[in-house]
This record gives C-alpha cells, structure tokens and sequence, in this order.
C-alpha cells in the first residue's frame, strides 16, 4: 500500500524518477508475495502428499490393485513435487541474504504455473485413490459386517446395468427399477420377505459404485463373502444342537442370593422386554472356571435375523471397552418356546447408572476418566460404522477385577455404512429419551 502511494504521490507531482522506483518497488513487492504464497502452497502440497502417502498404507494389500498407470502417475507427481520444494527450500535459506529476491523472482516466473498444474492434478489423485479406499473399505465391510445383504443388492444392480448397457439398453435407474428381472434379482439378493420387499422398493435407490471393477474390487468376491457370511454360523444358529449347547452350563448362584433359592433364580442377573439375564459357568469348571452372563431372548416369529444381529456385531468387536462375547445359539425349552442365548464375559462391577445415582457423587477425576473410557468404545464402533443407537448409564458396566469401563447390550445397534441403513435410521426412533441426542 505505501509503494502504491508512493507511486500515485510522485505522478502527481510530476516527479518521474520517484514514480519509477515505486514501480520498482510494487513488482518488487508483487514478487514477494508471489514467492510468499508459492511457499505456503508448496508446503500445502507436502501435507498432500502426506495424505496420499496414508491412505496407499493404510489400503495396505489393496493398494496391489490399484492399475500401474495409476501407481506411475503418483510417483510423477511426487517427482515433480520434490523439485518444487527444492526451490522453496532454496529460497527460504536465502532469505536475507544475497541472491533471494532473484530465487524468488526465479520460482514465480518458472513453477507458478507448474504448481497450480500440480496442485490440481494432486487434488484430483488425492481424490480418485481416496475413493477407491473407500470401496476398497466398503468390500472390506463386506465380508464381515452384516450389511452384506447391501451390498448384493449392489452387485446384483451392477451386474445387471452392465448387461443392459452391453446390449444397448437404457440401465438408468427408472429403467432398472422397471425391469422385473432386476426387481427379482435384487430381491433374491437382498433376503428379504416380499412384504419387507415392497416396502423397501418404494424407496430402493440404484446406487452403483463405478469402480469396483475399474479399480481391482471383483463383484464376484463381493458375493462369495456375503453367501459365506449367511452361512457362517455364530454358536448353532440354525436351531440343531442348541439343546445339547445349553447343557455345557450350569446356572451360578450370585454371591448375595438368599440359601433357600434354587440355583435358576438365584443366578438371575436382571430382566427386561427382550428376556432374561443369567449368571452362568461351564459345567467342566476345572477346565474352563470363567462365568458368564447369559442373556436369554425372546424370538418371535419373523424375529430371527434381528436377534441373530445382536450376536453378530459383539462377535466383531473386539475393544478393552467392549463387552466380549464369548458364543450364541438357539434352545427350545420344556414348553416349547424359542430363546436365542448371547454368552458374554460376566461384569460384575456394576453399572455406571449405580455409581452416579449412588451419594456421594463421584469425583470430577474418576467421572471424566468413565467419559473417556466410554468415548474411546463408541469411536471404535463409529470406526466399523456401526451406531449403538440405545448408549446409556445403564448400558455401561464395570469390571469388577480391572475396574474398567465396558459398553453393552447391542441389540438397537445398526450399521451405517449403508444407505438403507441411513433411511431405515432416519425413520425410526429408538433408545431412552433423557440420553439421545437432541437432533
């Protein structure tokens, strides 16, 4: 601003020589913040690539499929970066000494336009090889998360698009919504009733991910996951041997139960509308002397997948604030009702909703330290994008040996990876009212 003032007070009063210097001095002026900026762009474009750098690693086998055009482009471009910030590097050592105003001169007038071409080509990278880790994620979640049924509904739409596409048909998504084979495929894929089906159709959006075949993600090993994952029992899922399976265990008496009570009810942990929570051991306690609670669910008709969830997600979770699960199977009782049994570690340290209810208050230390404990259980969740959805005191025990902080009861829990997923969470309402979040 001062050489700009300069310059105007010099043409007014018609002094030449000090309107030249001013010149001199704004394009001066204009170079330094050229340069300036040039740096701070160059140093942008390290954090980029550093960027790019974590996400090669962190796809770790999967960056093996990423095509060699692909992997040849990168290493052009760091290249290219690494010359740039030579220069930068150069300048800045420089500074204020002689022969920096050239270097920067230097590097405006011969890397400004490369850097702008690089900054682009590297936003554009970052961004293809970004989503490609994110399908290479979502493949990932595929094969071990239960929203498997999403993605054969994916495949099954992308295979079709591509044969209506290779025969030169429309494969928008009015078309395939309007293709009964389409509509059969999916629903064959999807594993839903036909009452489940047309509703879910009626907001069914065609959402086909590019590149699983562009980019190395095979669509037939997509499906090969999800046939194994329905498959794949969890305990004895499909009703056969979970008689015998129960008999593995005793009832364990809780320690404050009354003498006279027989062993069923004294082991009696608490109860609810889902069913019955029980005290267990194995029978051969020599062997294996661990207890467990035991949490009896009641299956109704129609009710299996749901309750079989449950089972599926603690099976996947493995956090030092997460409840472990041990095994689940299905027992038929003397009068013929249907339970599904969640076998998890027994916490018997209590609950968090007993330790803040309970005078007198805890310590702010010892409340913020329970905080941190349970924000570190739900940020893994988060991490396999699964929502616990029901996250309350209640829901938060104590173990009674390590003192630690571990979430349970997953049976509200959903994934969110998914866009069914999503709709299905935005039409309902679940958990405790005083412990949801306010939107």
């Amino acid at each position: 601003r001062i050489a700009t003032e300069l310059c105007a007070l010099g043409e007014r009063a018609n002094v030449p020589l000090l309107s030249g210097a001013c010149g001199v001095a704004s394009t001066i002026l204009s170079v330094l913040n050229d340069a300036n900026g040039l740096i701070a762009d160059a140093l942008e474009m390290g954090e980029r690539v550093v960027e790019v750098l974590e996400l090669l690693q962190r796809m770790e086998e999967n960056v093996q499929r990423i095509d060699a055009g692909t992997q040849a482009s990168v290493a052009t471009r760091m290249q290219d970066l690494k010359i740039l910030l030579e220069a930068v590097k150069d300048i800045v050592e420089k500074l204020g000494r002689r022969g920096w105003f050239m270097s920067a001169l230097h590097l405006v007038t011969r890397h400004g336009q490369k850097l702008r071409h690089l900054d682009e080509e590297m936003s554009k990278q970052l961004k293809s090889i970004w989503e490609f880790y994110r399908l290479a994620h979502d493949a990932h979640l595929a094969t071990t998360l239960e929203s498997v049924r999403t993605y054969a509904v994916e495949a099954a739409l992308e295979r079709n698009m591509r044969a209506r596409e290779k025969n030169g048909e429309a494969a928008d998504s009015a078309a395939l919504e309007e293709d009964p084979e389409v509509v059969k495929a999916v629903a064959v894929a999807s594993g839903l009733t036909e009452s489940e089906f047309a509703i879910e159709l009626g907001t069914l959006r065609v959402e086909v991910h590019e590149h699983f075949e562009t980019q190395g993600i095979k669509l037939d090993l997509i499906l090969e996951h999800v046939a194994k994952m329905q498959l794949a029992p969890l305990g004895v899922y499909d009703g056969q041997g979970g008689e015998d399976r129960l008999k593995l265990y005793v009832y364990d008496r809780r320690a404050d139960a009354p003498a006279k009570k027989k062993d069923k009810p004294a082991a009696r942990l608490g109860d609810g509308g889902f069913g019955v929570v029980y005290q267990m051991r194995k029978r051969d306690s020599a062997i294996d002397p661990r207890k467990f609670a035991a949490k009896f669910v009641r299956v109704a008709d129609g009710e299996q997948a749901r309750v079989q969830a449950e089972a599926r997600r603690l099976a996947l979770l493995e956090h030092r604030h997460i409840v472990k699960h041990h095994e689940a199977f299905w027992h038929e009782d003397g009068d013929g009702e249907e339970w599904f049994i969640i076998m998890n570690e027994l916490l018997a340290g209590g609950s968090l909703d007993d330790k803040i209810t309970t005078p007198p208050p805890p310590a702010v230390e010892r409340v913020t330290d329970w905080m941190r404990q349970v924000a570190s259980g739900v940020a893994y969740m988060h991490s396999l994008y699964m929502q616990h959805r029901d996250l309350k005191p209640g829901n938060v025990l104590f173990d009674a040996r390590s003192g630690d902080i571990k979430i349970i009861d997953l049976g509200l829990a959903r994934d969110s990876s998914s866009s069914k997923s999503l709709r299905s969470a935005a039409r309902t309402q679940v958990g405790v009212e005083m412990y949801m979040s306010p939107e």
